[in-house]
């Protein structure tokens, strides 16, 4: 009976904060719809612009200021997790067919590697400081996701690391193998990612060594800091970052994942359930815009809006 009373009041909540978008004045003047899921952000080097997935209007790739202003389509094509290339000029993003690059200005979109599975859903790419390679995870034989790379205009992927745990440990399984979300340093030289029992890694990409990072429970999805200093995840299900140093963990953000920093290093963007997560009405998501001196996060996008096209 508590179930179905807890239901019932997250429902209503939520369809109150939906009902909030009937007043333009409201989110910014962005008409919310239940639905609505925008994920995945990337803010753009020069700070500008903050590239996400999202279903609205049809679905694709998007742009928006910081500010929640002027949000663009930039590809219908229904894609995840771009990534921006250090110069600004290209997306990389995980598309149904595989990896895919496009550019801001609408040039055809250039394929870069196949999705080799039908349940390979998480390719998460990631470009390398000098905008010549992007890394990516695609599933191996032994059934774990490992992280490859691939030339910025093409070429045979290659594992970008070696094994970190051999098949004949004991202690192997598929979650302890599988290297996933990477996400480069902005020096070059490393790159973290999470296993997939939720440890998060350092690796130096021209020697292979690992040096596990402690965190506050599991965690995921990291980022880098643009100083390398700091690295933010997803942290048992909420916003955290963790210093490199001391190893002290902050926690900003509830139902948040996905972080990406502003190149000031001043504030965190993120995607987070709007009504709870882990239960079947957690799916509509908005992106919001986290200050690391934990001052208050502010909503940057709600609903369909109007897309500039």
């Amino acid at each position: 009976m508590s179930r179905i009373v807890t239901v019932v009041a997250v429902t209503a909540a939520a369809l109150s904060v939906a009902s909030c978008g009937s007043d333009p004045s409201d989110w910014g003047g962005i008409k919310v719809d239940f639905e609505t899921a925008d994920s995945a952000p990337a803010w753009s080097p020069d700070g500008r612009s903050i590239a996400f997935a999202s279903n609205r209007d049809g679905g694709g790739i998007f742009v928006v200021r910081p500010d929640g202003r002027g949000i663009r389509r930039i590809t219908p094509t229904k894609g995840k997790a771009p990534e921006w290339s250090p110069d600004g000029k290209e997306l990389a993003f995980e598309a149904p067919d595989g990896l895919r690059v496009v550019s801001i200005t609408g040039e055809p979109e250039l394929r870069l590697a196949r999705v080799s599975s039908t349940g390979e859903q998480s390719m998460s790419p990631t470009w390398s400081p000098d905008g010549r390679r992007i890394a990516f995870v695609r599933e191996v034989r032994d059934g774990s996701y490992v992280i490859f790379a691939v030339a910025r205009r093409g070429g045979p992927p290659r594992r970008l690391l070696e094994s970190a745990i051999d098949p004949d440990d004991l202690n192997w399984s598929i979650l302890t193998a599988s290297e996933l979300a990477p996400s480069w340093s902005p020096e070059g030289r490393r790159i973290a990612y999470n296993t997939g029992e939720g440890v998060l890694v350092v690796a130096t990409v021209a020697t292979g060594r690992r040096k596990t990072i402690p965190t506050d429970g599991a965690g995921y999805e990291p980022a880098w800091s643009p100083d390398s200093s700091k690295i933010a995840h997803k942290c048992t299900g909420s916003l955290c970052i963790v210093d490199l140093t001391s190893h002290a963990v902050s926690t900003l953000l509830g139902d948040a994942g996905a972080p990406s920093w502003a190149p000031d290093g001043t504030r965190v963007v993120v995607e987070r359930y709007l009504y709870g997560s882990g239960n079947a009405i957690s799916s509509p998501m908005a992106l919001y815009v986290v200050p690391t001196d934990e001052s208050d996060a502010e909503v940057l996008t709600f609903g369909p809006g109007e897309t500039d096209k």
